[in-house]
């Protein structure tokens, strides 16, 4: 690792023990009715596993940290996934992600390329459309997508696209729309609320009372900055009777 990742990675990890600190001390007990977590980018664990040649997708850290978040919390997470044409994953991991169908889900994110295109949903359908695994939530890469990607996922039974957590332009709306929550040609576009790479305190503070919370992370940032800790942390605030839409 190069010195200036050792001095980013030092400084990410600094930061969420401060937010964990924060978040279980002076947070108090939230009223959210229903929580949506997900990850974005979700690629290099298959890589993994496959490369490895493990036997079980839980042998991988994140996919192990996300099943133990869903022992002890019911959590349940959608994967976002970078397509890549080049990787196939073997017929026991879908047979796995299947057996998780309860609580895991998975979406397309985009293209390995970082690019949310028409020919590459195509792809990704064709991978997963006899399972039970597809969300009818997702959020594209960058929060953008064309008007013939957005219909063609419509039509294959998305109906929430998730937008951006920082008040951007999401795929051509303005946040003063979709900031309320808006809808548009059967698609329903909801801000997220929280970034776990980012600060989180201030923001939770304000949002302990909200009726749905909807929060994301990275599945890089979440293994190499510890983000399982800063997550399990906002879990422990939430009622008991919380519903968890994935």
């Amino acid at each position: 690792m190069m010195m200036k990742e050792r001095i980013v990675t030092a400084g990410h990890l600094i930061l969420n023990a401060v937010d964990v600190f924060l978040i279980q001390v002076l947070l108090g007990p939230m009223t959210v009715k229903k929580m949506h977590i997900s990850f974005d980018d979700v690629h290099g664990s298959f890589v993994e596993i496959i490369e490895n040649k493990y036997n079980s997708i839980f042998d991988n850290s994140f996919f192990s940290s996300l099943k133990k978040l869903n022992a002890t919390y019911n959590a349940k997470f959608s994967l976002y996934l970078f397509e890549d044409e080049n990787l196939v994953l073997t017929p026991s991991i879908i047979r796995e992600l299947e057996d998780c169908k309860s609580w895991l889900s998975v979406g397309y994110h985009a293209h390995l390329n970082e690019k949310a295109d028409v020919e590459s949903y195509r792809r990704f359908q064709r991978y997963f459309c006899e399972s039970e695994l597809l969300s009818t939530t997702c959020r594209l890469h960058g929060f953008n997508g064309e008007s013939s990607l957005i219909h063609m996922m419509y039509e294959s039974g998305v109906r929430e696209l998730l937008c951006a957590d920082d008040g951007r332009l999401s795929y051509g709306i303005p946040f003063k729309l979709y900031g309320g929550g808006y809808s548009q040609d059967g698609i329903n576009y909801t801000p997220t609320d929280i970034r776990l790479e980012r600060f989180c305190f201030r923001r939770l503070f304000g949002l302990i009372h909200k009726e749905r919370l909807v929060i994301f992370g990275h599945e890089k940032p979440f293994e190499r900055y510890c983000e399982i800790q800063k997550l399990e942390a906002i879990l422990r605030r939430l009622p008991k009777d919380v519903k968890f839409d994935y």
